[in-house]
Parts: C-alpha cells; structure tokens; sequence
C-alpha cells in the first residue's frame, strides 16, 4: 500500500516518527523492513537437572544469518549447542549441592558478519528442599596449629583491625572471585557462634585431597601463579594448609596465598602472589551432650571435657590427699567439676549423659595426674583398682606407659601395692580390676606364648611391656 506523508519524518530504529499539524505520530514501517528479534523464555531447573533446553524462534529471519550463543557467566552451565534441525538450545548443567537457588544467563546472538539481534535467557536452578541444613548448636573455634586442621567445615575469616571489620568468605556465592564476597561476624573468645548465615558461608575442608569447596559447590583454587581466584564445580584444585606465625597459610599449586584485600574498592577474598591481609581458619565444633560409660565393676576414672554436672546415679570423688602413713587415700565427693579435672565416678554399669554446668565449679583439691601417653612408671604410679571388697590404687609396675588420658596418683616411697580409699563407699565390690589397665589380662612371653604363672622376666600384657624382677 502506498502511505502518503505531509510533515517531517525521521526514522527511529524499527519505526518513523512524523509531525504533522505540531503533532508527534509513530508509523511503523512495512514488515519486510523489520529487523530480525530473537523470541526465547526463561528457564526453570530442577535442582538434580543435569541439562536443559531453550527453545527459541526468529522473527523477521535473515538468509545467510545465523544464531550464536555466548559462553555462560557461571561455571555451573557448560556445553551449550544449537541444535542443527530445530530452534532448540541445548545445555548440561551440574546438580545444585547449595543452600540456595541459584542462577546463570546464556546469550543468544543473531547476524551475520555483525550481531543483529540479541536476547539473554535466565536459567534458574532450585534447592534440594530435603536437605537444607538445620541450624548447627555449636560454634566455629580458630584453629591455631597446623596438626588441627583436620577435615571438615570452616569459615575463612579475616580478623579486623581498628579500622576494618571481621568479615567471613562467603561460600555461598555462586560467583565466588568478587568484591564484597564476605559476611559479617563476632568473634567472641576465640570462637564464632554458629547460625543459619555462617552454615551457608562455609567451605569444606580435605586435607589429604588438598581441596576447599564451597557451600554453593565450587572448588576453589588458583593454578598460575598470577592474582585471582579459579572456581569449578568440577575441577578439584588443590591446596597445602598450615599455620604460621599465627595466620592460616593456605598456598594455592600456582604458589599464590588465600588473602583478604580490604581495599575499598575490592573487600575480597581471592588469591595474591604477595601482600594483602592475613586470614585465619575457624573449624565447626557441634556442641554435643558429653557422656560417661562405667562398666560392670562400677568403678571408672574420668577426665571432663567441659565444666560438667554429674547426673543421678552416679557420685563423683576427687583424691585429695594420702594419709601420714600411706595406708589410704582420702577422697571427696564433688557435684560438678571444671574442664579437664579427673575424677573417680562410682555408679552401675551403663552410659551417662553429663550435663554442662551452668556456672564456674569451684576449685578443689586434687592429687590425681593425668597421662600424656609419655609417662613410664618407675615404681611410684598408682591407678584405680578395687580388691577384696576395697577400692583404692595399685602400684603400676615400673616401665609400664600409662595410655594417655588416663589419671594416676604419684605416691613417693610407698611400700604397699594397693592402698584403699579412707573415705566414701567402697562396697558390692567382689573382684580386682585396674581401670584403663586390666591385670587379668593374659599375660605373654617375649616370643608370643601365653604364660600361666609369672617368672623372673620380660613380658608382655596389654599390649605393654611387664618387666618382673
């Protein structure tokens, strides 16, 4: 059809603009003149979906164009193809093991020797909903020796300064390599509490593998030797951890260092061949109900791993003192007691759970020692026992290693080889056992026959050398 136009026309993309008597009027111009547009919908994944597919169309198509797609902005999506016999695009995705949905975008390009049209395509991946993590009732503690870190879950954290506060690496970021790639934090005492925030942050340690993994599913690493970060939900890039002068080296294989720059314009975690600021590794402790198992003698030494309540059934007596002749040991009955003090607990057989103490115990008197592993007894050691119907300690023969953990009482130039308890209960006892040290053990030669009757000797019971003289 033939338009007829009075007044002045000016062309705007895919439409002419007129005025006409001063008014402003939009005409489109005829379809054979249109450019081409790329007609495509978001997608909408599963969070177990391994590929995908976007289906598109082509108005106003072009002979001699063709469509292109770009390289995705997220690791996560890969191997994107145009399919030759159809408007289909196809893609391969990895499951989505985070916390989170997350999300990447493809571009799809239409032209020949230039690009003439473009559209970019949302691609959305949903969350595994059975699996999201519960809050943890425990807390992240800094790891301050090379020898504790261990596999496991951590926040890599930078401490602060006057001017610059503590922040975590956020391991839940998709695209990990950014500024302001950090959540904030307290550190109280050494430790930071855990919560929903920091569950999401973490990375997952392996030691032997050498690999740190993100809550969102990336590995992370740094293989030139260059400024950066690389991270893949495929691609386990390794690491050597250590601490050193008090700060968590981790060293990436291209020789660059995890660091925290707090530049203003950066505030980020990533790896540098020099400078930038120190990090630390804060490791998950889940806080757990501590429990005790007495066995069927009733009698059992324990060492408390945190300030601790003993519940009933069971009492607890510290050793306070050996009497002038070396003839008993005084003990004292006690509720609760500090972390780390050894106690002997009296109660029927069976497992207890302990309860934290709310408040501080008190200091008490407390001759009892606790091995190292080290300790090689030369004649004055004494461990748990119970004979004739009497608890006390036994003599441990000399050149025997108490296991370590074990609490023993050192009596200097005593003479007898048990001494019973002077004060507490000491009844319903009717057979001879050493706890952490079973003298009823059998008993070998040094060539691995079992003996009934000791001599003059070597030998070999518990696993630790016996030395008769």
């Amino acid at each position: 059809d033939e338009v007829v136009i009075y007044g002045n026309l000016t062309k705007y993309g895919s439409t002419y603009e007129f005025a006409q008597n001063n008014q402003l009027v939009s005409l489109v111009r005829p379809q054979a003149s249109q450019d081409p547009v790329i007609n495509a919908e978001d997608v909408e994944l599963a969070y177990d979906a391994t590929s995908g597919e976007i289906a598109f169309t082509i108005d106003n198509p072009v002979e001699g164009y063709n469509v292109t797609v770009a390289t995705p902005d997220v690791d996560w999506i890969s191997d994107v193809a145009v399919s030759a016999d159809a408007n289909v695009i196809t893609f391969t995705t990895t499951v989505n093991e985070g916390t989170e949905a997350r999300e990447g975008h493809i571009t799809i390009n239409y032209g020949g020797t230039t690009v003439e049209a473009r559209k970019v395509v949302k691609v959305t991946q949903g969350i595994n909903e059975n699996i999201q993590p519960v809050a943890v009732d425990g807390s992240y503690v800094k790891v301050t020796s090379t020898d504790d870190i261990t596999d496991g879950q951590y926040l890599i954290v930078y401490e602060g300064n006057d001017t610059h506060d503590a922040v975590a690496f956020n391991g839940g970021l998709e695209t990990l390599d950014a500024a302001n790639n950090t959540i904030a934090i307290t550190i109280e005492n050494g430790e930071i509490a855990a919560s929903e925030a920091t569950q999401a942050a973490e990375f997952t340690i392996n030691v032997d593998e050498g690999t740190i993994k993100s809550a969102s599913g990336l590995y992370i690493g740094k293989n030139a030797n260059s400024n950066g970060l690389d991270a893949n939900a495929t691609t386990q890039y390794t690491n050597t951890f250590a601490i050193s002068n008090d700060e968590a080296v981790i060293t990436a294989s291209g020789n660059c260092t995890l660091r925290y720059n707090y530049a203003s314009d950066q505030l980020r975690f990533r790896y540098y061949k020099t400078g930038q600021q120190a990090i630390q590794l804060y490791k998950l402790v889940e806080n757990f109900v501590p429990t005790v198992t007495i066995g069927a003698a009733e009698w059992a030494t324990y060492v408390a791993v945190d300030n601790v309540e003993f519940p009933e059934g069971v009492t607890a007596y510290i050793p306070v003192q050996v009497n002038e002749g070396q003839t008993a040991i005084m003990i004292q009955s006690v509720s609760a007691v500090k972390k780390g003090e050894p106690v002997i607990l009296n109660g029927e057989a069976g497992t207890y759970d302990l309860s934290i103490a709310e408040t501080e115990p008190a200091e008490v008197e407390n001759i009892f020692e606790v091995s190292d592993g080290t300790d090689v007894s030369d004649g004055t050691f004494y461990m748990l026992s119970y004979k004739n119907e009497k608890v006390g300690f036994r003599k441990v023969q000399e050149e025997v290693t108490i296991p370590a953990g074990k609490p023993y009482i050192v009596i200097v130039n005593a003479a007898k080889e048990f001494i019973p308890f002077g004060g507490g209960e000491a009844t319903g006892i009717e057979s001879f056992e050493t706890v952490g040290f079973d003298v009823n053990a059998p008993i070998y030669d040094m060539q691995g026959r079992q003996v009934q009757k000791l001599q003059k000797g070597i030998f070999i019971q518990n696993g630790k050398k016996l030395i008769v003289k």
